[in-house]
């Protein structure tokens, strides 16, 4: 079983490490996990939400698909995780697409060939290179969705990434 590590830091606890299995349902959690798990559920509330946090990290990805019901509420809700994947696909194409045409990359290749060789390209860099820097930069947006952000958190969640996407846009625009 592929086990993940994470690291919890809190003003009375040091960083401890804490094997998890990955992308497990909590109702799955193994009995190391679940005893890993007690002293913070020890805590309380602040344990509790610890751990709720944690899991949401563990889970937090790209393309995140419903696979677990029972998680869902862990997730950004949709609306915010698809401004994100925009965000971060958007630029990714569109390099991608003057750097093949610049290049004449794959011009002489089926149409329908190209595609699935730049959609491979794309969604590698996507999920490996660009995703862990969107979700790193809008953590403090990307909350679960049982969770109530502040006016200013969302206004900046929002604001930061429709004007990112407007300036990409005119970007890409002059280069065309």
């Amino acid at each position: 079983m592929i086990q993940k590590l994470l690291y919890f830091q809190t003003s009375d606890l040091q960083a401890q490490p804490l094997k998890l299995p990955a992308l497990a349902p909590i109702g799955s959690l193994t009995a190391e996990a679940m005893t890993a798990l007690k002293p913070l559920f020890a805590k309380g509330v602040a344990g509790f939400k610890l751990v709720c946090r944690a899991l949401f990290k563990a889970l937090k990805v790209g393309f995140s698909g419903k696979s677990n019901a029972e998680m869902s509420h862990l997730e950004p809700p949709a609306w915010k995780r698809i401004l994100a994947v925009v965000l971060g696909l958007y630029p990714v194409i569109l390099l991608q697409d003057y750097v093949f045409d610049y290049l004449e990359i794959l011009e002489d290749w089926p149409p329908a060939s190209a595609l699935l060789v730049k959609l491979l390209l794309s969604s590698c860099i996507f999920t490996f290179v660009v995703m862990p820097i969107i979700n790193k930069r809008l953590d403090f947006w990307l909350q679960p969705a049982n969770q109530s952000p502040s006016l200013k958190s969302e206004v900046l969640g929002i604001g930061s990434t429709l004007t990112i996407m407007g300036m990409l846009s005119i970007l890409f625009n002059a280069l065309a």
